[in-house]
C-alpha cells in the first residue's frame, strides 16, 4: 500500500485533536518521543508489525503487550487502526508529524548539540537554557557524538551553527592564516 505525506499529516493531526480535547497534549507528546525512538531503535517490531502473513489480532496482541501499560488507549487503537489498514509501516512518520506538531503549538524547537563525548542531561538543561535564551523560544537538544570536532560542542539550530569546538577554532585559523597571505 502506497501511502502520502497527506495521510501522515492528517493521522497525526487527527491525534493532535484526540491530544487536545483530552487535555493529554504533554502526554501524546511524550507517547510519540517514545514511539519514534523505541521504533528506531528497533526497526524489527516495524517489519513484524507489518507483517500481513501475521494474523492482525497477533500483531495487535504484541502492541498490546509492548505499549498497552505506559500508553493512553486511544493511541493503543490509533496503533491498532494502523494494522487493520495495512498502514502500520508509517507509524514513525507519523508519530514524528504528531511530535512536530505539539511543539510548534507550544513554540518548541529541536536542535543538535554536537560533542565529542556524550554530555550528561544536566549539562544538556544547561545549554537549552542559554540557547533558548538567545533564540527567544525553547529549544530541545539532542545530543550527537562526533568525534570529528576534538572538543567543545557545537550547536545546530535550523539553519544556524554555533560552532565553539576546537575543530571549528582550528578550521577559523586555518581560513585567518590563509586570508593573510
Amino acid at each position: 500500500m502506497k501511502i502520502s505525506e497527506r495521510f501522515i499529516y492528517n493521522y497525526a493531526a487527527a491525534l493532535m485533536n484526540i491530544a487536545s480535547e483530552d487535555d493529554k497534549v504533554k502526554h501524546y507528546l511524550a507517547v510519540s518521543n517514545l514511539i519514534v525512538e523505541i521504533l528506531k531503535k528497533y526497526p524489527i517490531y516495524i517489519k513484524i508489525i507489518s507483517n500481513v502473513d501475521i494474523p492482525k489480532q497477533e500483531r495487535k496482541d504484541v502492541l498490546k503487550e509492548a505499549f498497552g501499560k505506559v500508553i493512553d488507549v486511544k493511541i493503543l487503537h490509533a496503533l491498532y487502526l494502523l494494522i487493520d489498514r495495512e498502514a502500520f509501516s508509517v507509524v514513525r512518520p507519523i508519530f514524528k508529524q504528531l511530535r512536530k506538531l505539539i511543539n510548534l503549538k507550544n513554540d518548541v524547537r529541536y536542535g543538535k548539540v554536537f560533542s565529542a563525548l556524550p554530555l550528561s542531561d544536566e549539562q544538556i538543561e544547561i545549554i537549552e537554557a542559554k540557547i533558548s535564551q538567545k533564540f527567544g523560544y525553547h529549544i530541545e537538544l539532542v545530543n550527537k557524538i562526533d568525534k570529528k570536532i576534538i572538543a567543545g560542542i557545537k550547536i545546530k539550530v535550523k539553519d544556524e551553527i554555533i560552532d565553539g569546538s576546537i575543530a571549528g577554532q582550528l578550521e577559523a585559523m586555518r581560513a585567518k592564516t590563509l586570508n593573510n597571505k
